[in-house]
């Protein structure tokens, strides 16, 4: 199991909102793809005690304001996975989208 931790910086939450909704993927060197996989809270507070509570990417419509948003995302990964990138894009207007090696 993989947590990605990232921090957003919203300027226009306006903009952000009609961008929406917001879609997430984890991408390995081979082109192999993976969507979330939402963990109950106590796997996560295992993992990572200070990560419990932050949204996700399916809930940034209900926090979309101005300022800096932290997000976590759970992912269940092969062992041999390697190269991994972080994709963010926000399908209600492409093509906005972030690769994050």
């Amino acid at each position: 199991m993989l947590l990605a931790e990232l921090e957003i910086a919203i300027d226009d939450p306006v903009r952000i909102k009609q961008a929406l909704p917001c879609s997430i993927s984890l991408i390995d060197k081979d082109g192999r793809r993976w969507d979330p996989a939402f963990m109950s809270e106590p796997v996560v507070r295992q993992m990572r005690p200070d990560a419990v509570g932050k949204p996700h990417c399916f809930n940034l419509p209900e926090i979309a304001r101005a300022g800096t948003v932290q997000m976590v995302e759970t992912f269940l990964i092969p062992h041999d996975a390697e190269g991994l990138a972080l994709s963010v894009s926000m399908t209600g207007e492409q093509p906005l989208r972030l690769l994050l090696k």
